[in-house]
């Protein structure tokens, strides 16, 4: 995009992601108070998806590449707070940390296989 000063990209690395932490109180927020989890997590992640897909097709528009960026971080991150308010509901007090950490584990191992 043609940014080549460090300092000028991590500035503009900064944006995405605070609009992801933005995505993560919105998206929380709402989830917890219409008690709805499942529209909460696909409907932001397949936005976040298509704006991330969109994305790699921009090259001549920095700004327009930014501003899907911040669409995408929003949407996938903001849903991650939701997607964890489901395992406790559907696990008893006793299976709860096993079941979270199943998640977990298998989430940490899915990131370990596919690196070349």
């Amino acid at each position: 995009m043609g940014v080549s000063d460090l300092t000028t990209v991590g500035s503009l690395t900064l944006i995405p992601y605070a609009f992801g932490a933005l995505g993560m109180l919105l998206i929380g927020r709402s989830s917890d108070a219409f008690q709805e989890r499942r529209l909460h997590i696909v409907v932001p992640t397949i936005v976040g998806a298509v704006a991330l897909s969109s994305s790699t097709l921009i090259t001549s528009s920095l700004v327009l590449s930014i501003i899907l960026l911040c669409i995408a971080a929003f949407g996938i991150l903001g849903s991650a707070s939701a997607f964890w308010a489901v395992p406790p509901t559907y696990l008893t007090s006793k299976t709860r940390p096993a079941g979270i950490a199943l998640v977990s584990s298998i989430g940490a191992f899915g990131g370990f296989i596919s690196r070349p």
